[in-house]
């Protein structure tokens, strides 16, 4: 079972002010956590920060969880259909997307990946990483409806 923590949530905030700088140059650190938080149902970073430093952990994932989240830059929601615990509070998760994934990011080319193996920290973030050090595989859990 893995856990998601401030550590993750800044990892996540990282990962998509890289994506999002391409169309707004502006976009700052401080606001990528403010849309971290919104995503995940808090007010504010505030709000978040207070709940993982009170928890020392945030939501729980584990096999069979729906999940949503980035790989190689590329946006999915899918099911963690096994995962098995590893050394050091690492995790190895199989995901099955919902739509393949194109992890390449070239016009001309295209490699589409619809079940994907990776080793995760146990807040959700990939071990390995791109060269401008952001992570394969970042993992939130997606919550169900309400009914």
């Amino acid at each position: 079972m893995s856990t998601y923590t401030l550590h993750s949530f800044k990892a996540q905030a990282k990962a998509l002010r890289q994506k999002l700088i391409i169309t707004n140059p502006d976009i700052t650190h401080s606001q990528c956590l403010e849309l971290i938080a919104h995503e995940n149902g808090y007010k504010d970073w505030n709000g978040l920060s207070a709940f993982c430093q009170r928890q020392d952990s945030c939501p729980v994932f584990s096999e069979g969880s729906r999940v949503s989240g980035d790989y190689l830059s590329q946006a999915f929601t899918g099911t963690i259909i096994a995962m098995n615990e590893m050394a050091h509070n690492h995790y190895k998760i199989t995901l099955l997307f919902d739509e393949s994934v194109d992890v390449v990011q070239f016009d001309s080319f295209s490699s589409h990946r619809q079940r994907v193996t990776a080793l995760v920290t146990k807040d959700g973030v990939g071990i390995e990483h791109t060269s401008d050090k952001i992570p394969h595989l970042i993992i939130r859990r997606v919550e169900a409806p309400k009914a």
